[in-house]
């Protein structure tokens, strides 16, 4: 087959999804925003990478989740359909103040395409959850449960969230608090952790070579997570050149506390010390890659993650 590269990534269809290498899956957001694409330029990719949710097909995943996926596999996969079960409902719960207090016109005009992206997450977990773990369609009855399966320390950052989406809706227009639930949301919640687990989902479904909907459906989301990332570090950019610096790493260092706990990542993880603290060590990494991304100084952004409890660069091993 021809050789796949990030820009075909940037256009594949869906159904040609088991195509596309891991290496490219995996790289796709770092090459988007060395592009250092505006939010103009990312509204223009969000008009031609477009995907329904609905349209993804589950039959083959289905037998797949019932004859080929082992225990351990279901036990992960459940716990990650919840995660984002919560992630993406309240995500799109918490828009509309994110949209009201932007700087700019074409911020704008690009938070609406995240915010029609993140229905269409919605709609796809909530596929996943029916279809595959047998949970009721309505959401309504779906979300406490999800919200359950949380360990304490992911529940303690989606409070912070609630916290900061509260400080900007009672402050329209305020510059400085819509960086930082910029921070929060674009840089931790999707550029660290959204898009760790998606990668390492659709590597483990790959290598299985099991359940293509789901697999598919997870390429298309970290597709779409990717221009949400791009969005976030050209705003944070822009903040820090003018002079936000500090509140954006006030953020940064109480979400980097929670990452940071052995209790954040899985049940299973917290149960498996050298899987939590590999798991912690990709986290520590991400982050880091997004401070530098960001223009944050070097020694800043390590004094952040080492005062989180994260490891310091040069004692880390190697990330999961």
């Amino acid at each position: 087959m021809t050789r796949w590269s990030t820009e075909l990534l940037d256009d594949v269809t869906l159904q040609r999804a088991e195509e596309v290498p891991l290496s490219e899956v995996y790289r796709h957001a770092e090459a988007l925003v060395g592009q250092k694409p505006t939010p103009r330029a990312l509204y223009e990719r969000w008009e031609r990478q477009q995907w329904s949710a609905e349209e993804i097909p589950l039959e083959r995943d289905r037998q797949d989740w019932e004859d080929k996926a082992l225990d351990q596999v279901r036990e992960t996969l459940q716990l990650l359909i919840h995660g984002f079960v919560i992630g993406e409902y309240t995500a799109l719960d918490h828009f509309s103040p994110l949209m009201r207090s932007c700087p700019d016109e074409e911020s704008l005009l690009f938070l609406a395409t995240q915010a029609a992206d993140e229905a269409r997450h919605m709609q796809f977990m909530s596929r996943l959850a029916n279809e595959l773990l047998g949970l009721p369609r309505d959401l309504r009855a779906v979300l406490p449960e999800s919200w359950r399966r949380l360990t304490p320390a992911n529940q303690e950052l989606n409070r912070l969230e609630a916290c900061l989406v509260r400080e900007v809706d009672n402050r329209p227009g305020n510059y400085a608090y819509w960086l930082k639930l910029v921070a929060l949301f674009h840089l931790v919640m999707e550029g660290v952790l959204a898009l760790r687990a998606q990668r390492q989902l659709v590597t483990s479904l790959r290598l299985m070579s099991i359940m293509p909907g789901t697999m598919a459906g997870f390429i298309g989301t970290t597709r779409d997570e990717s221009r949400h990332v791009g969005f976030g570090v050209h705003a944070l950019k822009c903040g820090i050149q003018e002079g936000y610096r500090d509140e954006i790493c006030d953020v940064v260092e109480q979400a980097a506390r929670l990452l940071a706990r052995r209790d954040f990542d899985t049940e299973a993880g917290t149960a498996q010390p050298q899987v939590a603290a590999a798991n912690g060590r990709a986290l520590c990494e991400l982050l880091r890659r997004r401070l530098d991304q960001i223009g944050l100084p070097s020694d800043l952004a390590e004094g952040i993650l080492v005062g989180a409890g994260f490891e310091p660069a040069a004692e880390r091993g190697p990330a999961a």
